[in-house]
């Protein structure tokens, strides 16, 4: 026998691809690899509807609080909207109609956008440090995964960022969940920022327009209902004044309408017999 007949099998690569039995990963297995990524995952999905019932519920009651309020209110206003949305407790659109049904379009646009950024900013931490390098090494792991992450941030800054705001445009795209997807697929912070920023004014406009729009449908139905009970105070005076004109208007001492002018004297400082 030769020499090479003694030779061993040459040791795999550490780089070669995985095995389609490592492509193949189930929903759980997938889960369980992601930690705390995962149960992020969950909440920044179901919470935000639950959230946006809630503050429809109470749209009218807040957007007069926050305009009463001025600009203490829409500094609130923008506090609260970048920790909420920031962290999926409550949707971003329904948010920009509030600040249109508060402040209007020329203030409460600008002031929806500037919490949608600092929001993005948030979720963006957030999201990095719940998935850390989890997210990185399951996408290593999948063939797929690999070619969304370099069509995503692989071909420079200007295609990343035309691909983050076209991502961002849709009126239904989950903010909380798209954070968490792009943070952990590691699209940097300007790009992820700027993108966001771009992405989402035409939708934030569009929310400020319609909740300007609802907040004058609701004040138009008040101003109705406050002249519909304006007007049933003025028949019920004037009611009154009638009666009392056709009682002023009974002969002294007379009897007619069943006895009601009786005992009206034209000179009321003389005594009734």
């Amino acid at each position: 026998m030769t020499e090479h007949d003694h030779q061993d099998p040459p040791a795999p690569k550490d780089d070669a691809p995985a095995t389609p039995a490592q492509e193949e990963q189930s929903l759980g297995e997938v889960f369980r690899k992601l930690g705390p990524a995962g149960y992020l995952a969950i909440a920044w999905t179901t919470v935000p509807i639950v959230g946006s019932i809630l503050l429809w519920m109470k749209m009218g009651t807040i957007g007069d609080w926050l305009r009463g309020h001025e600009h203490l209110g829409v500094g609130i206003y923008i506090l609260v909207f970048v920790f909420s949305a920031g962290f999926g407790v409550l949707p971003t659109y329904v948010q920009a109609i509030l600040a249109g049904w508060a402040f209007g379009v020329a203030v409460g646009t600008p002031a929806a956008i500037v919490g949608v950024t600092g929001a993005a900013m948030v979720g963006f931490v957030a999201a990095r440090v719940a998935s850390r390098d989890r997210a990185e090494r399951l996408i290593a792991e999948n063939v797929k995964a690999r070619a969304i992450k370099d069509a995503l941030i692989g071909h420079g800054f200007w295609k990343s960022l035309g691909i983050v705001t076209l991502l961002r445009l849709p009126i239904n795209s989950p903010f909380a969940l798209t954070n968490l997807v792009m943070a952990s697929a590691g699209v940097t912070k300007r790009v992820f920022l700027i993108g966001t920023a771009v992405g989402m004014a035409p939708r934030t406009g569009a929310g400020g327009l319609s909740g300007r729009g609802r907040a004058g449908v609701e004040q138009g139905r008040g101003g109705r209902r406050q002249a519909q009970v304006g007007d049933g105070r003025g028949d019920r005076i004037g009611g009154c004044g009638v009666r009392l004109h056709r009682v002023d208007r009974q002969p002294c001492g007379a009897e007619g309408d069943g006895g009601r002018g009786a005992g009206v004297s034209c000179h009321p400082s003389e005594p009734r017999a």
